[in-house]
């Protein structure tokens, strides 16, 4: 997954650079009424443990202002499975136990946020923009995670499940640049932090059936305050259309 964004974002890249044309290397100066559709993507370079994806509508107000709504996604997907053997002596007896498992760890996160932001430009300057601003986010995070130890020839077997559920609200500011290395097109990276509070919802199951057929569960409940602040490198493309 890490590599498939990387190779989609270069790609978009390399595409907008060859069908732009040669008379079109002088930077553009937005203005009110200008428009741009981005991509952008978290991660790209490893600066960030996870990836992130996002599409953003960017409108200017003015010839340094502009308003841009956008919707971000963020999928991470691990999913081992293996097996596991162990050797127990028992010196009283003179015996030695071997305990075979096979074992399974699952691992999914799926969350989505919605930013809305307002922004302001310098002049650009050989192609060069600086820009900072702020606005609100809206997100839903879910994580389900399972590690299961099956065990063979009568061992015990447990498994135990987690979900978090996370809806939250919140304050985003950000730093960046943007070059325009055609008239319509340029490639932006920016640094935000962001301030978020909520909710959580966690969900915890125990299950562990034993070597006699006896199977035990244990289940619990709880909801909590969700507060984080966060910070991430974003880089993307920005086809302005008028």
């Amino acid at each position: 997954m890490r590599y498939l964004n990387r190779y989609v974002f270069i790609g978009i890249l390399l595409t907008g650079y060859a069908f732009s044309s040669p008379d079109s290397l002088f930077a553009v100066v937005p203005h009110a009424g200008s428009k741009a559709l981005e991509f952008r993507i978290r991660g790209l370079f490893n600066i960030d443990s996870h990836l992130g994806n996002g599409i953003t509508l960017k409108t200017f107000t003015g010839t340094n202002r502009a308003i841009r709504i956008g919707i971000y996604d963020n999928v991470v997907v691990n999913d081992e499975s293996g097996e596991r053997n162990r050797e127990d002596y028992y010196q009283y007896q003179d015996t030695l136990k071997l305990s075979e498992s096979s074992i399974r760890r699952l691992n999914n996160l799926s969350a989505v946020q919605i930013n809305l932001q307002f922004i302001r430009y310098s002049a650009p300057y050989y192609r060069l923009s600086l820009s900072y601003g702020l606005g609100p986010v809206l997100g839903f995070s879910d994580r389900q995670t399972k590690n299961n130890t099956i065990g063979r020839h009568g061992d015990t077997s447990v498994k135990d499940n987690t979900r978090t559920t996370m809806i939250y609200t919140g304050l985003s500011t950000i730093v960046g640049v943007e070059w325009f290395f055609r008239k319509n097109i340029s490639f932006h990276s920016e640094y935000h932090t962001s301030i978020k509070v909520g909710k959580s919802y966690n969900k915890a199951s125990h299950f562990q059936l034993d070597g006699f057929g006896n199977w035990y569960r244990t289940t619990e409940n709880r909801a909590g305050p969700y507060y984080q602040v966060t910070g991430n490198v974003w880089f993307g493309t920005s086809f302005y259309f008028k």
